[in-house]
């Protein structure tokens, strides 16, 4: 049961990766992530989970973030979604 609490944390985390590596501004862009894959190599440990993310953009709407998936003893696995981005109206 304990390890699949972390394991739905840690894919609730991988979810919002897109909004912690953004470079553009959420008050003004909205990101839809139209597919989202994880790799994991092994499964998460103790209470935290966390990623580390970066988002690019390209010039016609569409982006990608990529990342990786944390926990207290290291990595444990990778990120990759493809974005939707528009501006907000």
């Amino acid at each position: 049961m304990r390890r699949c609490l972390l394991s739905q944390r840690l894919f609730a985390v991988a979810d919002i990766s897109n909004g912690v590596g953004a470079k553009l501004d959420p008050e003004h862009w909205t990101f839809l992530n139209t597919d989202l894959t994880v790799h994991i190599f092994r499964v998460p440990e103790g209470e935290w989970v966390g990623v580390a993310a970066e988002t690019t953009t390209g010039p016609d709407g569409v982006g990608m973030c990529a990342g990786v998936l944390y926990d207290e003893q290291g990595a444990v696995g990778r990120i990759a979604q493809t974005l939707q981005i528009r501006a907000r109206s």
